[in-house]
């Protein structure tokens, strides 16, 4: 056979190895490729139950932020409806406090004990017989002289002291402006 006839089977046969060498890198390629895919699907059917729980867990915490929200709703609702009522309360007793000055008021008015201007009548210790006292907590102020003491008890007034020091014939009598606080 001449030469290039074995250079020819030569090349012939080069290239059926050459094939087959391809043939079977791509086989284990595959096999191979076949084994990673395999190992990546068990890893996520592994971890397909801590996703589950995972997902069960962000359940249970929003749950648990809902529950709270509509906690803190209610409490907030609550607080809402105590501070209108203590509103209410506070109205009402402004109410009823400018109902009892009011009645107060006229009783002084009436009182024949009580002299013009809310004062005790002329011999008449302060405190008694008329309702004149401390303006009500919360009340202003009526600018005029309080005969009551924080406590409840009586106050000497000063202008009845001098009224009834000056009286003739009251020099061995104290005076009743004189008499002890209760």
């Amino acid at each position: 056979m001449p030469t290039w006839g074995w250079i020819i089977i030569g090349i012939v046969i080069a290239l059926i190895v050459l094939g087959l060498i391809g043939w079977l890198l791509r086989r284990r390629r595959a096999t191979a490729q076949r084994a990673e895919s395999q190992r990546l699907r068990q890893s996520a059917q592994e971890q397909s139950g801590t996703v589950r729980r995972r997902d069960a867990e962000a359940a249970e915490t929003q749950a648990a932020a809902r529950r709270a929200r509509a906690e803190a709703d209610e409490h907030r609702a609550r607080a809402e409806q105590l501070e209108a009522d203590a509103a209410d309360r506070q109205d009402h007793a402004r109410a009823t406090r400018a109902e009892r000055d009011a009645q107060l008021r006229r009783a002084d008015e009436l009182d024949p004990d009580t002299a013009a201007g809310g004062q005790p009548a002329r011999g008449r210790p302060a405190g008694e017989g008329g309702t004149q006292g401390a303006p009500a907590a919360g009340a202003a102020p009526t600018g005029k002289p309080s005969n009551r003491l924080d406590d409840g008890g009586l106050r000497r007034n000063p202008l009845a002291d001098e009224r009834l020091r000056d009286r003739p014939g009251d020099g061995d009598r104290p005076a009743d402006g004189d008499r002890p606080v209760q």
